[in-house]
């Protein structure tokens, strides 16, 4: 049977094959969250990525998938780094030893999230500038009636 080991926490336990890592370190009470984030989470479905964990050794493990990644990121204006071993724990299939860090410490990409934040400013003006021409338009319908 593989063997799952939470290095923080300094807790080893054996699972069966398949087993489905984030739902295995909550029946055991591993805290996997930070914060609010243990409230507000989406429950396993890859869409928040605050279930990160850091693998150090897992050979059994599955690659991670280019969604896997994109959620890692994240979709907001701030983009993390992404490394090697970082993880969703709710993407992550235990068939072989794996040492697990839960709550990693994570960098931001100062370079991704200035590009963001430029778009964004982008978008916002020409939002803005569509949202005043429709109400400049809109307001002159209003005085022909």
């Amino acid at each position: 049977m593989p063997v799952v080991e939470f290095v923080k926490e300094g807790k080893r336990y054996d699972v069966p094959p398949g087993t489905n890592l984030r739902k295995f370190a909550l029946k055991c009470q591993i805290p996997l969250y930070k914060g609010i984030n243990r409230l507000v989470n989406c429950r396993g479905h890859r869409l928040c990525g605050t279930c990160r964990v850091e693998l150090l050794d897992g050979k059994g493990i599955p690659a991670r998938t280019p969604a896997e990644e994109d959620t890692i990121v994240g979709k907001l204006l701030r983009a993390k780094k992404l490394t090697p071993s970082l993880r969703l724990s709710c993407q992550v299939t235990v068939n072989a030893d794996v040492k697990v860090v839960t709550r990693p410490s994570i960098e931001l990409d100062k370079e991704l999230t200035k590009q963001r934040t430029i778009l964004f400013g982008i978008f916002s003006g020409f939002g803005l500038v569509f949202l005043l021409m429709f109400g400049m338009i809109f307001f002159d319908l209003l005085k022909k009636f």
